[in-house]
């Protein structure tokens, strides 16, 4: 019920009361009005055009500073009567968001197309499509949800960067392609054939049981990989450093799977992303990123892993040396977001990279690399 509604409702109530006190028959007339208005808006509703609304994106995940695109269908399923104008509201992390439909006709269907601007890195918690309409009176308002709650990850920015050389990542002729593991003797996988695929791949055993190509993913046995560890204390960053951090660990990341390297994204919350080069790989490990948040985790790097060669920790300015625990790695490098400026060194066993934040990190990293 609307304002309106209740404002009606409770004068026809009062207006009635008061002709039965004061035996006055014009106010009996408009109390009787009153009711029969409020009357005629239930009846309205009693049999309305049914309809359905559901949503669709054009993708489901959406890279920060982008803008995710939805749009609303509203088919009415009567072939008599029409949908009138609509109120659709559409709820995203708490925040409303509000447009009217044009009237929909018998069988027909309506659309409304929106962006959602992407201004942060994490999860997009969507309710269900709420539409509500009032009777041509506006005294009774309708309202109902339609389709489930759902998630949408805001995936970090990532910068392309060369990869970091990670021993032994080479192929059984010596070289470092740039599908690495797919050259290996050990099956790890099957996945479809898409275009573009080398045809030599193909595993026709497979695809004479299944009935459409399926490739090999290979892997080279025990082929060392990088691990990227993510600092997420909360007391090593100021502002919006962490979100640096988060997107220097995702360029690492992408560099080394663009290259046919194994990677894993490890956190000191002790949450792993292990990603193999392969058309799925950098959506999880963006999946996975878009979900870390800062904790009161301790100063304290476990790298150990006996196929890891080289380990890059990216923390905040604030931290000093790390404590590692006893690793096998042979080459570890700290790189610290939010330093008043870019600078190198090497601190014991360990290169210690500055940067005050991704976009200098994008320029100053190549010349070490190639350095």
């Amino acid at each position: 019920m609307t304002t309106t509604g209740r404002v009606v409702l409770l004068s026809s109530l009062l207006l009635g009361l008061a002709a039965w006190l004061l035996d006055y028959p014009e106010l009996l007339v408009c109390a009787v009005s009153g009711i029969v208005g409020m009357v005629a808006a239930c009846t309205w509703w009693i049999l309305p055009a049914p309809f359905e609304v559901t949503r669709q994106f054009a993708d489901n995940r959406v890279v920060e500073g982008g803008a995710l695109r939805g749009t609303i269908v509203i088919t009415n399923l009567s072939r008599r009567r029409r949908i009138p104008r609509l109120t659709i509201v559409e709820t995203v992390n708490g925040q409303r968001m509000t447009f009217t439909s044009a009237p929909i006709g018998p069988g027909g269907f309506g659309t409304e197309h929106y962006a959602i601007p992407a201004r942060r890195r994490g999860p997009l918690t969507f309710q269900p499509v709420r539409t509500e309409c009032t009777d041509p009176l506006g005294l009774i308002r309708f309202s109902r949800s339609s389709g489930p709650a759902l998630e949408m990850l805001v995936h970090p920015f990532l910068h392309r960067i060369p990869a970091l050389d990670v021993p032994g990542t080479t192929d059984l002729e010596g070289g470092s392609p740039d599908i690495a593991p797919q050259a290996g003797a050990e099956l790890h996988s099957l996945r479809k054939y898409v275009a573009g695929d080398d045809p030599r791949l193909i595993d026709w055993r497979a695809t004479g049981r299944i009935g459409y190509p399926l490739i090999r993913l290979n892997l080279v046995p025990k082929m060392p990989r990088g691990i990227v560890v993510l600092d997420t204390a909360a007391d090593t960053y100021q502002g919006d450093q962490f979100e640096d951090a988060v997107r220097v660990a995702g360029a690492l990341g992408d560099a080394a799977l663009t290259r046919g390297q194994p990677v894993e994204i490890w956190t000191t919350e002790r949450s792993r992303c292990a990603a193999l080069p392969g058309s799925a790989a950098r959506g999880k490990m963006l999946d996975f990123l878009a979900r870390v948040t800062t904790s009161g985790a301790p100063q304290t790097y476990d790298v150990t892993s006996p196929s890891a060669l080289t380990t890059v920790i990216v923390s905040g300015f604030r931290t000093g040396a790390p404590e590692l625990l006893p690793n096998r790695s042979s080459e570890i490098w700290l790189i610290r977001v939010g330093a008043p400026r870019e600078h190198s060194s090497v601190s014991r066993t360990v290169r210690v990279v500055d940067v005050p934040d991704a976009d200098s990190f994008k320029r100053f990293w190549p010349g070490l690399v190639r350095g």
